[in-house]
């Protein structure tokens, strides 16, 4: 059986579903135009953008299941490894953003170590608007984020879960990612809930990317277990946001002061252009307004 509401597209939408019989959870995830937003202004090389859209999957999946308001990231970094630095960021609300920092130079495909380095060390940091923020870090393990996701539910939540994460940026219609992750609850049967588990995870391996890309949200979950009693919720909606703005560049450029102002105005001939770090857009900014914040 279902709940559901229609009224929005299918593109970008995270779907939570639970076993009617069994104490475990789930949910299920597309991203298309989130995809096309992180990168409109900011261009990655293919191992790179397939990598951040596949921990933007899995930090989507982590925020949809918050009970509080505020934000997560998924962050990794290793110095020496071709990406020196990711971090993707989800609020509550289903608003995220990311970036990253490489040194990769092709457009070929790379294993997932040589990404990030042998001894990388990914961090999940949950930031209440109201509280202090927590963090747990676990070594990059596996093959892909799925399986560090999968460690990391494992050492910080105390609980079996599972992740198939899928993710092409070239795919024909733009970039494409998705993917379900499963979770155990608490439970007064252990035993049971253990079987149960792993026959839910038995059924997800047979998910296929094109499955994932091409099928609305809920005909992936019930074609994988709807066999099982499944109840599906209504969907939320996922967008790219970055915190960039003209309004927040000009007051970076009033806190340098008129003399330093001054200085990179004249360095830059007369116009100044500010690049976002994260999504990569660019504001450009004629001298007179400048003049005009002081």
């Amino acid at each position: 059986r279902m709940m559901r509401n229609m009224s929005t597209t299918e593109a970008d939408r995270i779907y939570r579903f639970i076993f009617e019989h069994a104490e475990v959870s789930g949910e299920e995830i597309h991203l298309s135009n989130v995809l096309k937003g992180m990168t409109e202004f900011k261009k990655y090389p293919y191992a790179v953008a397939k990598l951040l859209a596949e921990c933007t999957v899995a930090v989507a999946l982590l925020a949809d299941t918050m009970k509080i308001k505020g934000s997560i990231s998924l962050s990794m970094s290793q110095s020496g490894a071709l990406i020196q630095h990711l971090n993707v960021a989800c609020r509550n609300s289903m608003e995220v953003k990311a970036v990253a920092v490489h040194s990769v130079t092709d457009n070929e495909p790379h294993e997932f170590r040589e990404l990030i380095g042998k001894n990388g060390v990914m961090a999940i940091t949950v930031i209440p608007d109201d509280g202090d923020r927590y963090q747990g870090m676990v070594p990059v393990a596996g093959n892909g984020i799925a399986d560090c996701m999968t460690e990391y539910f494992q050492q910080s939540e105390q609980l079996a879960a599972k992740f198939m994460i899928f993710a092409d940026p070239d795919a024909p219609q733009g970039p494409e990612a998705g993917g379900v992750m499963l979770r155990v609850m608490p439970s007064d049967n252990p035993s049971k809930r253990k079987e149960d588990f792993s026959g839910f995870c038995m059924l997800l391996d047979t998910l296929k990317p094109d499955e994932v890309y091409t099928l609305p949200g809920e005909k992936v979950i019930t074609r994988l277990f709807g066999a099982e009693g499944v109840t599906i919720f209504n969907p939320h909606d996922i967008v790219f946001r970055c915190d960039c703005s003209r309004e927040r560049c000009l007051g970076m450029l009033k806190a340098l002061g008129r003399n330093e102002a001054e200085n990179v105005i004249a360095q830059n001939g007369g116009r100044v252009s500010v690049r976002c770090d994260c999504c990569g857009r660019n504001y450009s900014f004629g001298a007179d307004e400048i003049r005009a914040l002081f």
